[in-house]
């Protein structure tokens, strides 16, 4: 279907995506403040939930990203 492929590639990594780290820390802090009562509610929660996190805390997910792919090779693709 004209799809090209990384041969080499771990098909699914979330390992390696710092963005899916943030998503779960983002899904825990919303957690935390309660549940949903309805959209704009959530859409509170959120903003919430993303203001209390430190920015340090996003660039250091970003700064382990090479020690996570390190991990990765070494594990010949079997990633953390």
């Amino acid at each position: 279907k004209g799809i090209t492929v990384l041969e080499q590639w771990p098909p699914y990594s979330p390992d390696l995506n710092p963005i899916e780290q943030v998503w779960a820390l983002l899904d825990r802090r919303i957690a935390e403040l309660g549940t949903a009562e309805n959209v704009a509610h959530l859409e509170r929660l959120a903003q919430q939930a993303w203001k209390s996190i430190p920015q340090s805390t996003l660039n250091n997910y970003v700064a382990s990203f090479r020690q996570r792919l390190q991990t990765c090779i070494r594990g010949s693709g079997a990633c953390i």
